[in-house]
C-alpha cells in the first residue's frame, strides 16, 4: 500500500467547486487518511482552496465536505449526499469557517 491517495479530481470554476474522488481505496491511502496532502496537491494546482468548496466521494459513494483555513486542511463536514449534485447544493448553501467567524449568513 502507497502512503499517498489517489483520486479524480474535476473543478468547477463558475461555481467555485473542486471535486475530489477516492480511486485508489484498495490499494493505497484514502483521501480522507490523506486529505491534508490532498488539499496541498490543490494548492500546488492554483486552487484558491479558501475560496473553494472541497467535496469528496469516499469508497462507499458518499459525498462530505473538507473544510480549510489559511491553504490548509482544517477539518471535515458531513453532507452525506448520495450524488454530487445534491453534495455541490449542499456545499454551496453551506456557511464557512470563515463566514461563521465573521458572521455572514448564506444566501
Amino acid at each position: 500500500m502507497t502512503n499517498r491517495s489517489a483520486y479524480d479530481l474535476t473543478v468547477d470554476g463558475e461555481q467555485h467547486i473542486a471535486f475530489v474522488v477516492d480511486t485508489g481505496h484498495e490499494t493505497c491511502r484514502s483521501v480522507t487518511n490523506d486529505a491534508e496532502n490532498v488539499v496541498a496537491d490543490l494548492v500546488r494546482l492554483g486552487i484558491d482552496v479558501d475560496r473553494y468548496r472541497i467535496i469528496c466521494r469516499d469508497s462507499g459513494g458518499t459525498w462530505d465536505g473538507i473544510d480549510t483555513e489559511d491553504g490548509r486542511f482544517a477539518g471535515f463536514y458531513a453532507l452525506r449526499a448520495t450524488n454530487r449534485t445534491e453534495a455541490a447544493f449542499m456545499a454551496l448553501t453551506r456557511r464557512t469557517r470563515a463566514q461563521l467567524a465573521a458572521g455572514v449568513r448564506p444566501k
